[in-house]
């Protein structure tokens, strides 16, 4: 794992990380510059199989919400896309704010996005 220090050896960011419990791959890590007011956000038990960090940025108008995220490779391709469906659902029901998300799911099979 590598320490926060490491990350900002200035110390000029608030670093927010969620880390793999078994230590090896993954993680999720945001550096916010310290001139912003931000606040962590708790997620819900129900998105306990995500790798995520929320936080809201409070010095803007609107709010801005920031999601970032990675989805274990264990998870099935449709479980992971209903997680992050419901996630982002949740996220912007609750919210009148803007949404910012970030992440990776993990999805390699995927050659072309097609909307």
């Amino acid at each position: 794992m590598i320490s926060d220090g490491l990350l900002d050896p200035q110390n000029k960011y608030i670093v927010m990380r969620y880390d793999r419990s078994s230590g090896r791959g993954g993680d999720v890590c945001v550096l916010i510059k310290k001139c912003h007011s931000v606040v962590r956000v708790t997620m819900a038990n129900t998105y306990a199989d995500l790798e995520i960090v929320v936080f809201d940025i409070l010095d803007v108008i609107p709010a801005v919400r920031f999601l970032s995220y990675t989805v274990p490779h264990i998870m099935t391709r449709m479980l992971k896309i209903m997680c992050i469906y419901l996630l982002t659902a949740s996220l912007l029901i609750l919210m009148k704010a803007i949404v910012v998300i970030v992440g990776d799911i993990n999805l390699p099979r995927i050659t072309k996005l097609r909307l």
